[in-house]
């Protein structure tokens, strides 16, 4: 389970690193459900791991931060 989360973590990351994504975008291009990619999502906005860069429609957009 851990082995394909970190896997999961690793493709979130991937999908969002140059282009902003809303949750139904990431989830798609990750081949997840949309609650489990708005709950990985969440939690690294909680950890300061990805910033939100305004909206789309709804949704707000989701991009990884970049290390300097």
């Amino acid at each position: 389970m851990l082995k394909e989360q970190k896997q999961v973590q690793k493709l979130i990351c991937r999908s969002i690193r140059e282009k902003a994504k809303t949750v139904p975008e990431v989830a798609e291009e990750v081949n997840i459900p949309t609650h489990k990619a708005l709950w990985y999502l969440t939690a690294y906005r909680k950890y300061d791991l990805v910033v939100e860069e305004g909206m789309c429609g709804e949704y707000v957009l989701y991009r990884q931060i970049q290390e300097k």
